[in-house]
């Protein structure tokens, strides 16, 4: 791993642009603001979730390259656009000695760097190569397991571009941005304390990432290792909810670092252990929960039979429980509604069909407002669009 390297010189003015809806972004974003940087750094938080506007850094990017020397997005990749404007604008101000890097693991967004990396769109939306530089890949041993990550690094013009990005390949693994960021603070850190405090909650890292790249569910996964990660998902989804349902991000960063960081080893053993525990009572109150809810519907899209939940988010317990009780589903699709933006947000997740394309049918679902991972996946739609992609749906049962 000796490319999974980029140390800062001369930052003076960070952002990090994290994916604020789920812990693997936000611990990542948490990760890189407390271990890649030493010094007098100001650091600036960015939560993002893909929004086209409203935001500081797509609103008013002139001035938003301008200050800042360095930018990163963690669990996150800015739109083509973005990325094809910061290039053009360095370029035509001859800007000199910034620094992009992108820590990201979702296909629409792998795609999307391989293509810069490969060079295909270099020549023909940026006008100029990357100089200088290095693509990686590598196999990484972790619990008897191999895993593959992918580096590059290139000069644009005097400014630093540094990718770091994973995706299955062949019978490799991937991992999570949490995952990724954790490895490269691993990598460069060198205070003693910092890369002790690291090592000290690895164990967290490996269940955030396993679970949010879906390894656990695979069928000779220990068994013991399962019911640990997801109890320790459970609750913290729970935890981190709170927050995020009233936009308070920075608070909910404050708290994560509070509970696994700013405290003694010891500590961070006996949270473990309670968060677990917390979760085990938390999925024997979901799966009740289940069974008197009716809220589901079985339908026909494109020919195939589906799962609609209404009103609710995919866990794996809800999951595996309508997997259970429908076992000719194909898929799985959730909506929640938001009347007052008058949107519905979508995930779509596989069921017995392997082969099913989530990234590539929630796309057609959304008219191009999403995408995601080969199993899973997440969109939106106006209310008029749903009621008009309903209408066209043969509903076979209701319950």
């Amino acid at each position: 791993m000796s490319h999974f390297t980029l140390r800062p010189e001369s930052t003076e003015n960070l952002a990090i642009i994290y994916h604020s809806k789920d812990i693997d972004g936000q611990m990542a974003g948490l990760l890189t603001s407390k271990f890649l940087y030493d010094g007098n750094i100001k650091i600036t938080m960015i939560p993002y979730n893909y929004e086209k506007n409203g935001i500081n850094f797509i609103d008013d990017k002139d001035n938003f390259i301008d200050t800042m020397d360095e930018i990163i997005f963690t669990d996150v990749t800015p739109p083509d656009e973005w990325l094809e404007y910061y290039f053009k604008y360095l370029k035509e101000n001859n800007i000199k000695n910034k620094k992009l890097m992108i820590i990201d693991h979702h296909k629409n967004s792998v795609e999307s760097l391989l293509k810069i990396c490969e060079m295909e769109t270099t020549t023909k939306n940026y006008d100029n190569h990357f100089l200088n530089s290095i693509f990686t890949e590598y196999d990484l041993e972790h619990n008897n397991d191999n895993y593959f990550l992918n580096s590059f690094f290139g000069n644009f013009n005097n400014n630093d571009i540094a990718f770091h990005f994973s995706y299955p390949k062949n019978n490799l693994k991937m991992i999570s941005a949490t995952y990724l960021t954790y490895l490269l603070c691993l990598n460069i850190v060198d205070n003693k304390q910092k890369h002790d405090e690291l090592l000290g909650v690895q164990k967290i890292m490996y269940y955030i990432s396993e679970y949010d790249v879906w390894n656990f569910d695979e069928p000779n996964y220990p068994k013991y290792l399962v019911d640990q990660i997801l109890c320790f998902q459970f609750t913290i989804s729970k935890f981190i909810h709170k927050y995020i349902s009233e936009n308070k991000y920075q608070e909910c960063l404050i708290e994560l670092n509070k509970l696994f960081f700013d405290i003694s080893q010891e500590d961070k053993d006996q949270n473990l252990s309670s968060i677990i525990k917390q979760g085990y009572h938390i999925i024997k109150d979901e799966i009740e929960l289940l069974e008197k809810k009716h809220n589901h519907y079985l339908i026909e899209i494109y020919d195939k039979p589906y799962i609609l939940i209404i009103d609710d988010v995919p866990t794996y317990i809800n999951q595996q429980y309508f997997k259970e009780k429908y076992k000719i589903i194909a898929g799985l699709l959730y909506a929640k509604f938001d009347l007052e933006k008058n949107v519905v947000k979508l995930s779509l997740r596989q069921g017995f069909d392997n082969n099913l394309d989530c990234n590539e049918l929630i796309k057609l679902i959304t008219d191009g407002n999403g995408g995601g991972h080969f199993a899973a996946s997440g969109g939106a739609m106006s209310l008029n669009n749903w009621h008009l992609f309903l209408s066209n749906k043969k509903i076979i049962e209701y319950n």
